[in-house]
């Protein structure tokens, strides 16, 4: 779900995007950009997902993602990024942190854009 909210958000800016079937290290995805004449790569990690139940306990679900940009061909990071997003407190029962991803995700793109 994370590769496919950063997918929509370069969905505007670019006519040619892959994700990765699986987690892989850092160099792996690398060599596989630089094989599928791509020039960048984005990496996300989540530091922090939280499901709650916010309905009834007023807790917001919340996450944070650590996403970066990498020149394929020369490995070097290009844009680093640190961002959180929460639900609002009335969600009804329907938000999980999933439904946060676009968030960060539109707006790290929109910097780099």
């Amino acid at each position: 779900m994370t590769a496919q909210a950063i997918s929509q958000a370069l969905a505007p800016y670019s006519n040619r995007a892959f994700q990765a079937s699986a987690v892989e290290p850092l160099e792996e995805a690398l060599a596989k950009a630089r094989q599928g004449n791509f020039r960048y790569l984005f990496n996300t990690k989540i530091l922090h997902w939280e499901d709650r139940a916010t309905e009834w306990s007023g807790i917001p679900d919340k996450i944070t993602l650590q996403m970066e940009v990498y020149d394929a061909t020369t490995g070097e990071k290009l844009a680093s990024e640190t961002s959180k997003a929460s639900s609002k407190w009335a969600t009804f029962g329907g938000d999980h942190p999933q439904d946060l991803l676009p968030i960060p995700a539109e707006s790290f793109v929109k910097q780099l854009f």
